[in-house]
């Protein structure tokens, strides 16, 4: 393979799920990247899924703008079952300029010991070795080399474990392939307002939950008739969630309050554009904290198997919405 390195960045803004983590390495490296994201990625959503109405997901209703930022093509899994060389379909790929998200059975690349489905980001190669961004061993988010005989067994293997075990819905591509776009849009400044509509929990006009999903139909995880919540109004779903630990021992999904702690970060990292006092600023640091203590919290809940969280917490993560929602509309008022 001849060696080609594109442009990225091992971002850390963000990396609760990694189908975003993975695609804002490449769009935070491109032009205008960095303007582009700081304009939007404010607005959260949550909903029961259908198939597993005791679960909830959380994300944000940008998880997948950057289809819009980068050129997008996917290799459904009927061709992805035809590649006979991953490895060389890869530095194909980035040789055309297109980093290549691909999926793997990554006991080998991530170097731990159980069967895991889970992408990596490849964007270089040189010779037999291809650079790629994931989660390793440690679950560290990080840059790694791989050989192109370790990439082609990973997703081989990949494909095996799909086909012997499956997962709550088929995947249907196992490879997104992401170029530079000439006519990107313009980046979302108006903060004031997705702000407000954020402590409002107003609905994005227009917005699909079930769109963007391109390695599975989230239509079966989603009923027409599913409540999405949105904006500060997602907090109830949350408590719900840690009520259900606490009453009937119902295992904690760690990744959605990662992310809830990741976006206070994301709103901090924005509100200064709209000039608070500083004194607000402040109180919405001290909120971050306390979400990001919650967090830990949860994590070393999950880590140590032990019930370290209480009732009170269920109120005090109900409070910090409501907290949260008087302190954005404060800020949006003064702007």
């Amino acid at each position: 393979m001849t060696g080609h390195l594109l442009p990225h960045v091992v971002q850390r803004h963000y990396n609760a799920y990694v189908y975003l983590a993975l695609p804002l390495c490449a769009a935070l490296a491109e032009p205008g990247g960095p303007d582009w994201f700081g304009g939007r990625f404010l607005q959260l959503h949550a909903y029961r899924l259908a198939n597993r109405p005791d679960e909830v997901h959380l994300d944000l209703v940008d998880s997948f703008a950057y289809q819009d930022f980068l050129t997008v093509e996917t290799v459904g899994a009927d061709a992805a079952r035809d590649l006979t060389d991953a490895a060389g379909f890869v530095g194909d790929q980035l040789a055309a300029g297109r980093r290549v998200i691909l999926f793997t059975e990554d006991s080998t690349l991530a170097g731990h010991p159980y069967q895991r489905f889970r992408e990596f980001l490849f964007v270089g190669c040189d010779g037999g070795r291809l650079t790629a961004i994931g989660f390793d061993a440690r679950r560290r988010f990080t840059t790694a080399e791989f050989t192109a005989a370790q990439v082609d067994h990973a997703f081989r293997a990949g494909l095996r474990l799909q086909a012997e075990s499956g997962g709550p819905v088929p995947v249907t591509a196992y490879a997104q392939l992401l170029g530079p776009r000439t006519d990107r849009p313009q980046p979302d400044r108006d903060l004031a307002a997705q702000l407000r509509d954020y402590a409002d929990g107003t609905a994005p006009a227009g917005f699909d939950p079930r769109a963007g999903w391109w390695w599975f139909d989230r239509a079966l995880d989603l009923a027409p008739d599913t409540a999405v919540r949105y904006g500060t109004d997602v907090y109830p779903l949350l408590a719900e969630q840690l009520t259900a630990h606490l009453d009937r021992d119902r295992p904690l999904d760690y990744p959605m309050f990662h992310l809830l702690a990741e976006h206070k970060r994301l709103v901090l990292d924005r509100l200064p554009a709209l000039g608070p006092d500083p004194e607000l600023l402040a109180r919405y640091r001290a909120l971050a904290t306390e979400v990001d203590t919650l967090r830990m919290k949860i994590l070393l809940s999950r880590e140590r198997r032990q019930r370290l969280l209480t009732a009170a917490d269920v109120d005090a993560l109900l409070a910090l919405g409501r907290r949260e929602r008087d302190l954005l509309l404060t800020a949006v008022a003064a702007a």
